[in-house]
């Protein structure tokens, strides 16, 4: 087994490395959220650094393979124990590839009919529990007979925190495996299987010492994919040190706090960042007017260009406002809520709202541009690859602002910020935000 003791150095080591990551979604094939375009962009950040990264995820039938072409590398795969497991083979799936014409980038995909290729969207599904386990289990098996073989394998978040499980499990004897290890990456702690973990009975409680179920068997959709990623894992990472710090506290832990902090000596913070060569505004094909340092006043054609693709009306001296995020209580989404009406009503402002989520707050953002048509838009749900000038890509490069809400993400980690607070209210808040200048002395003042 390979012998990780901190990825930060590992990355950097020779020989290089040949990684997996295991995800339910990978930019620029399908993106729903963050994680999407993590798994385009640390892929290709550990490839620059001389790695063989290589992502591995389901094959739906929106990812455009006339701009992707894909051929077959596994056909036939069983993942299924047994015949009596999947007797009437939906389990049976194929492993698709894909290679870039520099053939820099390599990508698999697991075709399955019933579960990818049948569903229009790639969550939200009451047998997702299934959908997730055959993920995780098809990788393995499908490494068992690939030519190519990863030193370590990544899987990221509850949809393929089964990887872990079953590799240690199922897979521990298995010599074609046995030199790998295998590591959780925490993307958002919030959401950990099927149910919401904070109303979880006791005797629905998993563990995560008893074996897998079977793919049909009832029990699958109880178990927390989560908690089982973490606990099986050789090791486990999360998106900075601090919040690999927070997530051990009752605070932040989602209540998992005693299982990382079991885990503290195998848990690692990176810090997230953003792909510059994409996010480049002298370049970016999603902005209509390319500027540089010396050419910033251009950034009013991109926030008049914004206005007028959301039919707003066309103004320079109002600001706008802008959020692209999926629409969720931990995304800030219900602060948002109880302060938009009093800040349309009382200030000259714009906002446009680009995601989706749960289904209230879709609601009252649609009610809110109906309210306010001069003041709100909204485009509603957000993926990858609308042809709407790259929503992402115009509202952090138009003359405006971006929204950046969120209940548990380090933002002053991830981003460039100064944050000046004013005021006096509840003691426990009044001294956060004096802790938080006192760790930020260059970004908070109080």
């Amino acid at each position: 087994m390979v012998n990780i003791l901190s990825p930060i150095n590992i990355f950097k080591r020779e020989p290089k490395l040949r990684l997996l990551f295991v995800a339910s979604e990978a930019a620029p094939f399908i993106k729903v959220g963050g994680l999407g375009e993590v798994m385009r962009s640390l892929p290709k950040a550990l490839r620059d650094l001389g790695h063989d990264a290589r992502v591995f995820i389901p094959k739906y039938a929106m990812i455009d393979t006339e701009k992707y072409p894909l051929r077959l590398e596994l056909e036939g795969l069983r993942p299924a124990s047994s015949e009596e497991e999947d007797p009437h083979g939906l389990f049976v799936s194929n492993v698709l590839r894909y290679d870039n014409d520099s053939g820099e980038t390599t990508a698999y995909f697991l075709e399955n009919l019933e579960y990818y290729e049948k569903r229009a969207n790639v969550y939200g599904y009451t047998d997702d529990a299934i959908r997730w386990a055959l993920l995780s289990r098809a990788t393995l098996e499908f490494l068992r007979y690939s030519s190519w073989r990863p030193d370590v394998i990544i899987s990221c978040d509850w949809q393929s925190g089964l990887v872990p499980n079953y590799f240690h499990t199922i897979y521990k004897d298995d010599p074609k495996l046995s030199a790998m290890a295998v590591v959780f990456s925490i993307h958002n702690l919030f959401f950990q299987a099927m149910f919401d973990h904070h109303f979880v009975s006791e005797m629905d409680y998993d563990s995560g010492r008893e074996e897998i179920p079977g793919f049909n068997d009832s029990r699958l959709s109880k178990l927390n994919f989560m908690r089982r990623g973490i606990m099986y894992a050789d090791v486990i990472n999360t998106v900075s040190p601090t919040y690999s710090q927070e997530i051990t506290t009752p605070e932040y832990g989602e209540g998992l706090h005693e299982l990382l902090s079991e885990r503290r000596s195998r848990l690692f913070g990176i810090l997230n960042g953003i792909d510059t060569d994409i996010y480049n505004p002298e370049t970016d094909s999603n902005i209509q007017f390319h500027y540089n340092i010396k050419t910033l006043d251009l950034k009013t054609k991109n926030k008049s260009a914004l206005q007028q693709k959301f039919n707003l009306p066309v103004r320079d001296n109002v600001p706008l406002f802008g959020i692209v995020s999926r629409l969720t209580e931990q995304k800030g989404f219900g602060l948002l809520m109880d302060a938009a009406e009093p800040l349309l009503e009382n200030f000259d402002m714009q906002l446009v709202v680009s995601g989706s989520g749960d289904g209230h707050f879709m609601t009252f953002f649609q009610e809110l541009a109906k309210k306010y048509p001069q003041k709100v838009a909204i485009h509603l749900p957000v993926r990858d690859n609308v042809p709407l000038f790259g929503i992402v890509s115009r509202l952090t490069e138009q003359k405006g602002f971006g929204l950046l809400m969120d209940a548990a993400e380090p933002l002053l980690e991830n981003f460039d910020m100064q944050l000046v607070v004013s005021g006096s209210g509840d003691g426990h808040f009044m001294t956060f935000f004096q802790e938080l200048a006192k760790k930020y002395p260059q970004k908070v003042a109080i």
